[in-house]
C-alpha cells in the first residue's frame, strides 16, 4: 500500500479545508484563491497549495489561472442539469448492480441512515446521512470507477443542495423517495430500485434548478 508523503498530506489537508469552506459558502463563487495568501494562511509552501488547487479544479469547484491562482466557480443552472443527470445515470446503474448483492445488514445500514436523516435538524447532519444512505449501495456495487465518478460529482451536487436548502429555508429531505428506494432494495427489485433512484435524483435536480432560476430572476429584477 502506498504511503502518502508529507506534501501529499499537506495538500489533502488544504484541499479539505478549502472544499468545506466553498461548499458551505464561506468562500463564495467568484472569489480568487491566491497561492501566496493561502501559503501564508496554512503555513505551508506553494507546492501543496498548487496540488490542492488542482484537486479542487478536478472537482469542478475552482477554475485555475496561471497568473492569479484559482477562482471559485460560479453557480449555474445549466451545470445543475448536467450534474444531476450524470449522477442519476451512474448511480442508477450502480444501484441495479448492488441490489443483487445486498444483504440484510446493508438494508439495516440504509434504514439507520434514513432514520437519522429524518431526525436531522441541521444541514450538515442531513447531508452527511443522505450521502451515507446513497453510499451504501455504491459501496457494495463493486463498480469502483462508477463509485469514484459519482463521488466526484456529489461534491458539486452538495454545493447546490446547500444553496437550495438555504434558499427555501428548510431541509430538502424528500424522505418519501428514500423510503421507496429502501423498500425496493429490501424486496431485491433491481429494476424498480434503479428507476426510483434515477427519478429521485432527477427530480431533486429540477427543484434545485427551479430555486436557483427564481433567485437569479429576483437579482436581475432588482438590478
Amino acid at each position: 500500500m502506498a504511503v502518502a508523503t508529507r506534501p501529499q498530506r499537506l495538500s489533502t489537508s488544504v484541499a479539505d479545508a478549502l472544499r468545506e469552506e466553498i461548499l458551505k459558502g464561506i468562500i463564495t463563487p467568484g472569489c480568487w484563491l491566491r497561492q501566496e495568501e493561502l501559503a501564508e494562511r496554512f503555513g505551508v509552501s506553494r507546492m501543496p497549495i498548487r496540488q490542492a488547487m488542482r484537486q479542487l479544479a478536478a472537482e469542478g469547484l475552482v477554475d485555475l489561472d496561471r497568473q492569479w491562482g484559482g477562482q471559485v466557480t460560479q453557480l449555474a443552472v445549466e451545470e445543475i442539469e448536467e450534474l444531476f443527470e450524470m449522477r442519476a445515470l451512474l448511480e442508477g446503474a450502480a444501484v441495479a448492480q448492488a441490489v443483487r448483492l445486498v444483504t440484510s445488514g446493508d438494508v439495516s445500514r440504509m434504514k439507520s441512515e434514513l432514520d437519522l436523516m429524518r431526525a436531522s435538524t441541521d444541514t450538515d447532519a442531513f447531508l452527511q446521512h443522505n450521502a451515507r444512505f446513497h453510499g451504501v449501495l455504491l459501496e457494495i456495487s463493486g463498480r469502483k470507477h462508477m463509485r469514484y465518478a459519482v463521488d466526484r460529482i456529489r461534491v458539486n451536487v452538495e454545493r447546490y443542495l446547500r444553496v437550495y436548502i438555504w434558499l427555501i429555508g428548510q431541509l430538502a429531505q424528500r424522505n418519501d423517495d428514500h423510503r421507496e428506494i429502501l423498500d425496493a432494495v429490501t424486496a431485491r427489485d433491481a429494476a424498480k430500485a434503479r428507476k426510483l433512484t434515477e427519478r429521485h435524483i432527477r427530480q431533486t435536480g429540477e427543484l434545485v434548478a427551479k430555486a436557483l432560476r427564481h433567485a437569479q430572476g429576483h437579482v436581475m429584477h432588482a438590478l
